[in-house]
């Protein structure tokens, strides 16, 4: 603990600062610092009431400012979502056509498999029934036949008018081959020429 040292009071001191005679502060000085206190307290209170307005209204515009924020984010939320919607319904509508043509193609597909299956079936019928014709050939030039003077048995010509002819695929693989020719009747004419 430091010692102060008391100065001794002298008149001047107790004039300059208005001291009471027990050498204390006097009340001239007490009303100036109350005076003093008071304004800096005014100043204050004017200063803490700024301040408290000036939070009420940062609070307020806040809260105005979430308020607004929400609302746009509410507003492009279903906006986005309305678009989404749209999007959805656009390729759901997209998606329907795309199967339905799907289908179409599929049963399309399924008709020219049949008609490809029936050209084929046509298709071997008449490659056997030329390998057969090819092969009757040779057997007739095998026993010296001359095949162009049967030409005019051929069923072009008006003396026949009935050839069929007939393979059918044996179990064996092999192609049984039958032909049939028969002849006009002499009392029968063409007119369908």
């Amino acid at each position: 603990m430091i010692k102060t040292s008391k100065s001794k009071i002298t008149q001047s001191k107790i004039l300059k600062y208005n001291l009471c005679e027990h050498h204390k502060v006097g009340y001239q000085q007490l009303e100036k610092l109350c005076k003093k206190q008071e304004k800096i307290i005014d100043r204050l209170s004017k200063d803490c009431w700024t301040k408290m307005q000036m939070l009420t209204e940062w609070r307020e515009n806040n809260k105005n400012w979430v308020s607004k924020v929400n609302q746009e984010l509410l507003i492009k939320n279903e906006n986005h979502n309305k678009e989404m919607e749209e999007t959805k319904a656009f390729y759901e509508k997209e998606l329907t056509e795309i199967s339905d043509l799907y289908d179409s193609a599929c049963k399309h597909n399924r008709e020219i498999v049949k008609t490809n299956e029936q050209i084929l079936k046509q298709h071997n019928e008449i490659t056997r029934a030329y390998n057969g014709l090819h092969h009757m050939g040779k057997f007739a030039e095998e026993l010296g036949i001359d095949i162009s003077k049967h030409n005019k048995m051929l069923p072009e010509n008006d003396e026949y008018n009935q050839f069929t002819q007939k393979h059918q695929l044996l179990e064996s693989g092999k192609v049984q081959h039958t032909w049939t020719l028969k002849k006009k009747k002499k009392g029968d004419t063409d007119d369908k020429k």
